[in-house]
């Protein structure tokens, strides 16, 4: 009796792997480029919205909660747009008037989850360079989109190249 019970529990769990993994083999295939293409867009929207938005609006890119590394803690989107808010401030009280992206890349490392890596300039409105800097920074896909997960901004010489 025992080895029927072995054997029909043996024929439930190969015939659950069997499932499991034809419904894997049926699952829709991700569109990596449009994935890279989407996360992209969201990250430069992210950027034009830190100069020209509120920053509740700026907080809506970010995953509740969010890393940042250069503090070493977790926050929530309360807190963040209190820490960007000064951040964003600090840099207007140094002349800059805007941000620019010069250098973008994008790598999805998997289901849900991409890395941004990217070099940046604040401006004065003459144009003038107050500030050059990169990061990099994880997204995780959710319900409501792509959302910044991880912010970790360091020196240029220290740019990250994803590809």
């Amino acid at each position: 009796m025992r080895n029927v019970f072995m054997t029909s529990r043996g024929v439930l769990v190969l015939l659950g792997l069997l499932i499991s993994a034809s419904a894997q083999a049926q699952a829709p295939k991700v569109d990596r480029a449009a994935e890279k293409a989407t996360v992209e867009q969201t990250f430069r929207d992210y950027s034009t919205a830190f100069w020209t938005a509120d920053m509740k609006k700026v907080t809506t890119f970010y995953n509740e909660p969010m890393m940042l590394m250069p503090a070493g803690r977790v926050v929530t989107r309360a807190e963040a747009e209190q820490i960007m808010e000064r951040n964003r401030e600090n840099a207007r009280s140094r002349g800059a008037v805007e941000g620019v992206l010069e250098r973008v890349e994008v790598k999805v490392v998997g289901d849900g989850v991409a890395l941004v890596s990217y070099i940046a300039k604040r401006l004065t409105k003459d144009g003038a360079v107050v500030q050059d800097f990169a990061g990099t920074y994880y997204l995780r896909k959710t319900d409501d989109g792509w959302k910044i997960a991880v912010i970790h901004a360091f020196p240029v010489a220290d740019y990250v190249k994803l590809d």
